[in-house]
């Protein structure tokens, strides 16, 4: 201490509880920042928009679920359960259900006439949803992706390729939605037999 000064321990006293008061905020700020960078930035990341390819090889521990020929997608077994039928009124399609393992969310994909143009609720109520063009690997436009989630976090997803097949998944939580994002990914086409 230099001569004459003398230390206020009142002073001092402030000082202390301005600086604690200083590192409490910075340190609710720092939480802050990063509980909302780590709940919202994974809710923003947008699937891969699907470019759909010739089929390669099926590989080991892989269904392919299609049509015949034309569009296909490759569905992981060991994760995945599989349901098919036919829906019983007009329009008549040819359902598969998708079901990861342990989980109650489903990937529906549905080849037949495209039902009634309507409002889609999901779509009227999210919080995010994002429309985007898709392509084959030749640039020819295939289908519309459209992807979103609700203010609760669960994710939807409405893929719609060729006239008539339709990929979604609703209300599905962020594991879900990225198996079901890596089989939408597998989108491809298998060309028909040669006579």
């Amino acid at each position: 201490m230099k001569p004459g000064v003398v230390c206020d321990p009142a002073k001092k006293g402030i000082a202390m509880k301005k600086l604690a008061l200083f590192l409490t905020l910075v340190a609710v700020l720092s939480c802050g920042a990063y509980l909302y960078r780590h709940r919202f930035a994974t809710s923003l990341h947008a699937p891969n928009v699907p470019v759909a390819r010739r089929c390669a090889t099926l590989k080991p521990g892989m269904r392919r679920i299609g049509q015949g020929y034309g569009f296909q997608v490759d569905v992981p077994l060991p994760k995945i359960g599989v349901s098919e039928g036919m829906s019983d009124a007009p329009p008549l399609k040819h359902v598969f259900a998708l079901t990861p393992h342990g989980s109650p969310s489903a990937l529906k994909i549905s080849f037949g006439a495209p039902e009634s143009e309507g409002v889609d609720p999901l779509v009227v109520f999210s919080k995010h949803l994002e429309k985007r063009r898709m392509l084959d690997d030749k640039g020819h436009l295939i289908g519309e992706d459209a992807w979103g989630y609700v203010g609760t976090g669960e994710r939807f997803r409405r893929v719609h390729v060729g006239a008539s097949i339709d990929l979604t998944y609703d209300f599905v939580n962020q594991r879900d939605s990225e198996l079901f994002d890596e089989i939408i990914d597998s989108l491809c086409i298998l060309p028909p037999p040669t006579p």
